[in-house]
């Protein structure tokens, strides 16, 4: 077990599908050890969820998709 810090990264995307790929793999290849990895979509329209949610296994393994349901408040 490591004794370093853990550190969350967070992705929030909206209609992202053509940076989310590169977005996932670059967190993968820091080399820190202890993070974790929240992909936060955003009500994207685009194939961004489909992408992120199309990573092989084992990228998955290690982070959570989440949808963001939010109500505007204001106008």
């Amino acid at each position: 077990m490591s004794k370093k810090p853990r550190v969350s990264v967070i992705i929030i995307f909206l209609n992202e599908e053509k940076f989310i790929q590169e977005a996932i793999e670059s967190v993968f290849a820091q080399t820190y050890d202890n993070w974790e990895l929240l992909l936060v979509d955003d009500g994207s329209t685009d194939a961004s969820t489909e992408i992120a949610s199309g990573m092989p296994h084992n990228i998955l393994a290690e982070c959570a998709i989440l949808t963001m349901i939010a109500t505007r408040i204001g106008a």
